[in-house]
């Protein structure tokens, strides 16, 4: 572990740079104050570009609601399921099966 220490600190390039002079110093510092003050986008521009996304975005999920097939949304009724076989003595069973049962 010190000798991870030890070859951080040598290849540490801030020990060997001097310190900014005043001039270089107020220009960073002027640059930096001058692009935080400057306006990202105004509000002229970003209020119709967010109308025009949002009626796009609700012209599409119209589209796409009133565009589905009628016969995709019609539910086919259930048919009713049956099993008939006979017994070796004649007798015969017929079963139906009830789609709406619930086990619980």
């Amino acid at each position: 572990m010190n000798a991870l220490r030890n070859r951080l600190r040598e290849s540490d390039p801030t020990v060997v740079e001097t310190a900014l002079d005043e001039a270089d110093a107020m220009h960073i510092r002027n640059t930096i104050l001058t692009a935080s003050t400057a306006p990202r986008m105004r509000i002229g521009v970003a209020a119709p570009l967010a109308i025009a996304l949002l009626c796009v975005s609700a012209g599409s999920a119209w589209f796409v609601r009133t565009s589905i097939p009628e016969v995709a949304l019609e539910v086919a009724p259930a048919r009713q399921r049956q099993l008939q076989f006979s017994t070796a003595g004649g007798t015969r069973v017929i079963w139906f099966f009830n789609p709406d049962l619930e086990m619980r």
